[in-house]
């Protein structure tokens, strides 16, 4: 019965050797995926930085040009284009502002020297302007979509957060160690019995 009993706990510690090396390499290896994934998160995420600045800097020129298209067709709407000729231009001449009196002439419609009348623009569509204006408004909002959804970052692991996940490698790998040394000292233990 004896002898029972002490092959029993031989089969114990050897199965608990077996099972301490399975779980170290397990927890190793949950160790090193955990970095691998932290990796190619924080490349997704650089990538999805440069992606993200790229549609902030195409909404920024489409707002721009939206932006002057709304001017130009502010100036050419009827009372504007009186106000900015008899008001503000005689103004900009008195005091010398050359370039207020440069920009605000940019923006007033062209008029023909024949009949008097404005030039149709946006290639003689009427309301071209209100049209160019919704569609530019379309593909800022499209473009201010995408952006939002490139911007979202996937979590990563603070510096914190690696500094323990290496704390808990090297302890596993020092039970590594320990669990090798007691593995020796259990086989030198039975070949010490047999003798």
């Amino acid at each position: 019965m004896c002898e029972d009993v002490d092959k029993a706990i031989r089969l114990t510690v050897q199965k608990n050797l077996t099972t301490m090396k399975d779980d170290c390499a397990k927890i190793l290896k949950s160790i090193d995926d955990a970095h691998d994934l932290d990796a190619r998160r924080r490349k997704e995420n650089n990538a999805r930085a440069v992606k993200g600045w790229a549609f902030t800097f195409v909404g920024w020129c489409v707002a721009s040009v939206l932006a002057y298209v709304a001017l130009c067709e502010t100036f050419a709407f009827g009372p504007v284009t009186a106000t900015v000729k008899n008001h503000l231009l005689p103004f900009a001449r008195q005091r010398d502002h050359d370039v207020l009196e440069a920009t605000l002439e940019a923006f007033l419609p062209d008029v023909d020297s024949t009949t008097g009348l404005m030039k149709k623009r946006w290639l003689g569509v009427p309301h071209g302007g209100a049209y160019a204006m919704l569609l530019l408004a379309a593909v800022l909002g499209f473009v201010e979509y995408v952006k939002r959804a490139t911007w979202k970052f996937e979590p990563t692991m603070t510096k914190r957060d690696a500094k323990r996940m290496a704390g808990y490698r090297a302890y596993v790998q020092e039970l590594g160690k320990v669990r090798e040394e007691l593995y020796r000292e259990y086989f030198k233990g039975l070949s010490a019995d047999r003798d």
